[in-house]
Order: C-alpha cells, then sequence, then structure tokens
C-alpha cells in the first residue's frame, strides 16, 4: 500500500512539474518576445478570407488516464528500486 501511494504522489509531482513547466516556457517566450518589424515588410502574407473558431480540446478524462499510466509506471520503477536495494 506504500508503494501505492507513493506512486500516485509520484505522478502528481510529474504532472505538475509539466504544467508548470509549460506554463512557464510559454511565459518566458512572451516575455522575451522581440518583433522583427524591418524584416516583416519584405515578406507579405495573405490573410484568409474566412474565419475558423475552436480549437484544440483536451478531454478531462485523458488526465486520468495519464495519471493512472505513471502511476503504474512510477510504482513499478520504486518497486523494482526497492527490491533490488533489498538484494545487496
Amino acid at each position: 500500500m506504500k508503494v501505492v501511494i507513493q506512486a500516485c504522489i509520484a505522478s502528481l509531482i510529474i504532472h505538475v512539474v509539466y504544467l508548470m513547466g509549460t506554463l512557464g516556457f510559454g511565459y518566458l517566450q512572451t516575455k522575451f518576445y522581440e518583433p522583427n518589424l524591418v524584416g516583416q515588410w519584405e515578406k507579405v502574407d495573405h490573410l484568409q478570407s474566412e474565419v475558423g473558431f475552436g480549437g484544440v480540446v483536451i478531454p478531462p478524462f485523458l488526465y486520468a488516464f495519464t495519471f493512472v499510466g505513471m502511476a503504474i509506471i512510477s510504482g513499478v520503477i520504486i518497486f523494482l528500486l526497492k527490491r533490488s536495494v533489498t538484494k545487496e
């Protein structure tokens, strides 16, 4: 039971680090963005005449699957590490 709790905590930590890393990287890209106004005048792109609404929507249950999957992987790693330490 202790391995299951440790695996869930490891999965939660991995998910939080991933989320904070993604947000932090986006923040840094926004913070240090410098548009190239001079170079943009040389290349002209035509805009679309139609507008599309929507985006990529990740279903909430997908996060549950990744959490459980990461907990299983973490649990196997923790179990194997504990087993290899006790054999020595």
